[in-house]
């Protein structure tokens, strides 16, 4: 009897769990619980191997909220490469089986997804929303992810990129432009290079930017955020066998071969001495662009940021690059106002108050920057100091440490981010045409002219490729 009753109970116990396992299969991850509830279906695509924790958590927000729609997952295995991935996203889009959301993470901006019309214009959807106002975002940063006048991805936050040095030193090569809300300098290839050759920067005893840097390294460097002057994806056009990106080659080629080590190299010295004239900057809160300025000696630091093409230096040369989510819809989504509610549920300033990098919400910024106005005080041996706010780490040296930011870094913080008109734009499978090509040269193997001629022909093949 107590033996019937135990396989009883273990066939109850069993029906209860096919239960439970149906149930989760009818109102879990796979969709049909929007379905049920009479809400409609997102499909959102996330890569495997991804940190997605933040997107996810978002999703199970939204549709904990959200009456209307429900969003659900659609899992792309990342490839070797990147524009693989793109290749098959595209395939799905057009094939109208593609999902309605794409999260494209931090990567880089695929601008060829976007020239390639496979995703939404934003901008429309921003104007017919009427609880969306555009003015508290910084509309400048929202243009400098557009092409031409449409908006295909949306960064949830940012981050700049840019060169920093001393006014001094760069002044009688810079262009100073007039913003809305304050001036910042600019300068394009040739002027890089004409204050290059007037000081000597050669990679053997003054440096371009934090080491020694080879020809390569150096070239390729300069072109992370510049290609986008040799190239049009609006227009499927690209420039390479111009002047200036001729001379940028010829340039990097009388840098050495090879990375070669100094026994008395210091990164904090270097800079004291004046032997490093550029510090390759990566900005995502207003900490780390006073840390540029505590490497310089003394003196006004400017923020020219990578060079600019010839009629282009409105634009600036900073670069924002997407920090974290990196969202668009796909422009065969037959539910665009839904994909875009939930887009809008990472503007809100409770998630913009979190987010990492520089949020694209502008009161949600300017809290951070008050922050750090204000010095902290903590009790050590019995008495009250400054509080160090933030360390930069620096290897085998004496790190950076600051308390507090002035009122004029701040300021300055509000001009830079202001300044910034244009997004990182590299295509990677462009990027390694360049790179490979340039590789080449500076093996000794051919000129710059007939390597830029090669690299144009390449890479209108393959821009010709992926717009159609």
């Amino acid at each position: 009897m107590v033996k019937q009753n135990v396989v009883e109970r273990m066939r109850q116990l069993q029906l209860m769990l096919f239960l439970i396992v149906v149930t989760l299969l009818l109102f879990g991850g796979c969709g049909d619980a929007g379905a049920q509830e009479g809400r409609i279906t997102l499909k959102a695509a996330v890569w495997q191997g991804r940190d997605n924790g933040d997107f996810l958590r978002q999703i199970e927000a939204f549709n904990e909220n959200n009456s209307e729609y429900y969003v659900e997952i659609v899992e792309y295995e990342y490839p070797e490469s990147q524009g693989d991935l793109y290749e098959r996203l595209t395939k799905d889009i057009l094939a109208g089986k593609g999902p309605d959301i794409i999260n494209l993470g931090s990567g880089d901006n695929p601008m060829a997804l976007a020239a390639g019309k496979l995703t939404e214009d934003l901008f429309p959807l921003m104007e017919a929303d009427e609880e969306f106002i555009r003015e508290d975002y910084y509309e400048n940063i929202l243009e400098a992810f557009s092409l031409g006048d449409s908006l295909y991805t949306l960064p949830v936050s940012f981050s700049v990129y840019t060169f920093a040095g001393e006014e001094e030193r760069l002044g009688a090569y810079l262009t100073c432009e007039q913003g809305e809300n304050g001036n910042y300098h600019t300068w394009t290839v040739d002027q890089l290079l004409q204050c290059c050759n007037a000081l000597g920067v050669d990679g053997k005893e003054i440096y371009l930017f934090s080491g020694m840097e080879p020809k390569l390294g150096t070239f390729g460097h300069i072109c992370y955020a510049s290609l986008d002057n040799y190239v049009d994806w609006d227009k499927n056009q690209c420039h390479f066998e111009e002047e200036g990106f001729v001379g940028l080659l010829n340039f990097a080629d009388r840098f050495p071969q090879e990375f070669a080590w100094r026994e008395d190299y210091s990164f904090r010295g270097f800079f004291r001495e004046g032997k490093i004239l550029l510090y390759s900057a990566h900005i995502s809160n207003i900490w780390e662009m006073v840390v540029a300025e505590e490497l310089f000696p003394g003196g006004k630091i400017v923020f020219p940021g990578y060079p600019v093409a010839d009629g282009q230096q409105k634009r600036g040369g900073a670069v924002a690059r997407p920090w974290g989510d990196f969202l668009c819809i796909s422009a065969a989504s037959s539910h665009k106002e839904g994909a875009w509610e939930f887009l809008k549920s990472f503007l809100t300033p409770e998630y913009q108050s979190q987010v990492m990098g520089i949020p694209l919400l502008r009161e949600a910024s300017e809290e951070r920057i008050r922050s750090a106005l204000i010095p902290e005080y903590e009790t050590v041996d019995g008495e009250q100091v400054l509080k160090v706010q933030y360390e930069q780490a620096i290897v085998e040296e004496e790190s950076i440490r600051l308390t507090a930011v002035s009122e004029a870094q701040a300021q300055a913080f509000r001009e830079l981010i202001e300044s910034v008109h244009r997004c990182q734009e590299m295509d990677q499978t462009l990027y390694d045409i360049v790179l490979e090509e340039a590789d080449i040269f500076f093996s000794g193997d051919r000129t710059a002219e007939e390597t830029a001629s090669i690299i144009q022909d390449r890479a209108k093949v393959y821009m010709g490729e992926k717009i159609r």
